[in-house]
């Protein structure tokens, strides 16, 4: 590893990758994403989907999380263990609160998934010694953004929505397949929307679809549609 300012000031990009059975879920999507932020950040570099199949045809593991971080002078690709597999919360339902930060939507580093991560970070373990999955932001006008390792999305009569891009958030690869699978409405979302809303929950890389059955006060009693939605992209997956 090379001392630039990757390690310096946090300039540079990642994602993370499902892979199943030697297969990346979304590649082409992920290194389209993180092309782009390298272009964003003026690194002259381009990542290949060669270059990660390549790494997944070598490793012996066959089920896993691949990470890709790359800055100026550093292109470094690990894995570890999926901590989502045979989750229980898949059945039980999972557990959020609002964070006390604010997502700043005016700054254009939200909309990227840069190696400055520590802000999401922290508040994903202040969540965990919390007992809950995650924290969810809202913006500096009150509307609800993201979660700090997830998209949010929330079913009102069987209508699906979702926070709007512009809310201050990081398009996920999981959001995008969720709004190309089904109609979607993509608004500004209040805290009071969220309370008249049946059923919801968060999607990422690596968990793909979570069910929610708290966030906050709120508790959701109602999961019908979001367990057809699991269903659909399990099968998906398969």
């Amino acid at each position: 590893m090379v001392f630039d300012l990757g390690f310096q000031a946090g300039i540079g990009a990642f994602e993370t990758i499902a892979v199943y059975n030697k297969k990346p879920l979304f590649l082409k999507e992920h290194t389209r994403r993180l092309n782009n932020t390298l272009i964003f950040l003026g690194i002259q570099k381009i990542i290949t989907t060669d270059l990660l199949l390549d790494y997944i045809e070598k490793t012996k593991e066959k089920t896993y999380a691949l990470k890709i971080m790359v800055s100026e002078k550093n292109t470094i690709i690990k894995k570890r263990s999926n901590p989502y597999l045979k989750s229980p919360l898949y059945i039980e339902g999972a557990k959020l609160k609002y964070s006390s930060i604010l997502k700043n939507e005016t700054s254009p580093l939200t909309y990227h998934k840069t190696l400055a991560y520590s802000q999401n970070l922290l508040e994903k373990q202040k969540a965990t010694k919390e007992g809950v999955l995650d924290f969810i932001f809202c913006n500096t006008k009150g509307f609800i953004a993201e979660g700090s390792i997830c998209n949010i999305f929330f079913i009102k009569d069987n209508n699906i929505f979702t926070p709007s891009v512009n809310s201050g958030l990081l398009p996920g690869i999981v959001r995008a397949y969720i709004i190309s699978k089904y109609t979607v409405k993509e608004q500004l979302i209040s805290k009071e929307f969220m309370l008249d809303a049946d059923e919801c929950f968060i999607t990422n890389s690596l968990m793909g679809i979570m069910p929610i059955k708290v966030l906050d006060n709120k508790i959701f009693t109602i999961r019908k549609q979001t367990n057809s939605i699991i269903k659909e992209y399990k099968n998906m997956i398969k």
